[in-house]
This record gives structure tokens, sequence and C-alpha cells, in this order.
């Protein structure tokens, strides 16, 4: 199981790792600044920096440290093998919306992130989109 930012207020009600295989996975950042002390969160974790991997034997994950993009300890993984790509909140799309192929929704995100207040600058998601674009994925998993 893999998360891709830290809210609280979204962990109350989960009952980690019931699965005696699984195997929480975080950014470093997160395991140092918010996985210690909290009730009923696993100390017992993979943490990774920017660009690490993880191969699962039939999978590749590489970690992409995108902070301030969603949260200040924000990532993203990218599954190299299938070229799959999850951005955790970047391509939030409220409401009810057609798949997106090809089209750039830049302006359209920053100004969703504005209005609801999830970042104060819109660097960050500039930057991370090209990023992004030399990644050339071929499926993103918003």
């Amino acid at each position: 199981m893999a998360f891709l930012h830290f809210e609280s207020d979204e962990w109350g009600g989960m009952e980690f790792l019931k699965c005696p295989n699984a195997k929480l996975v975080c950014s470093d950042l997160s395991s140092k600044l918010n996985l210690m002390g909290w009730y009923n969160v696993p100390t017992d974790h993979l943490s990774f920096w920017d660009n690490e991997v993880l191969k699962t034997g039939k999978r590749i994950l590489r970690f992409i440290m995108t902070p301030h993009v969603h949260h200040w300890d924000s990532m993203m993984i990218f599954e190299d093998t299938t070229k799959s790509l999850f951005p955790s909140d970047l391509f939030l799309q409220p409401g009810t919306n057609k798949p997106v192929v090809s089209e750039d929704l830049s302006e359209a995100m920053i100004a969703a992130y504005r209005e609801v207040g999830i970042f104060g600058s819109e660097e960050p998601v500039r930057h991370t989109t090209k990023r992004q674009m030399k990644l050339s994925p071929n499926m993103v998993f918003p």
C-alpha cells in the first residue's frame, strides 16, 4: 500500500496492513516527519526519495518527489514497465469529466487548486508537469 501524501484526517478509519505480506510505502519526507507517534500508523514501512526505485518482481516503481504540488510531502509514482503515472492529486478534476487523452489541463487545474486553496504557488505544478512530460506516460491514474 502506498500513500502519496499525508493527511491525518484521512487516516483514522484505515486499518493498515491486515495482510501479513503487505508493506506501507511512502516518501522519505513523510516517513521522517509524519509516521512517528500517530495512533495505528505502522512504523515498519518503506520510504523512498526522488528517483529511487522499488522492484516488486513484475513491476518497477519509480518515486518522484513533488513537494508543494498538493502537499509539502507529496510524491508520485511512475511504473516503468507499463509507463503508468500515479500523480497523487495533481490532475484532480472535480465533478463528472471525460477521460483526458491529450489536452493540456494545466490552467484549469491551477485555477481549481487556487479555488479550493490547495497550494500557494503555481511554480511547483508547472515544474512537475514539465518533468512528467519527459517521462512520456502511456496512462495516468489520477
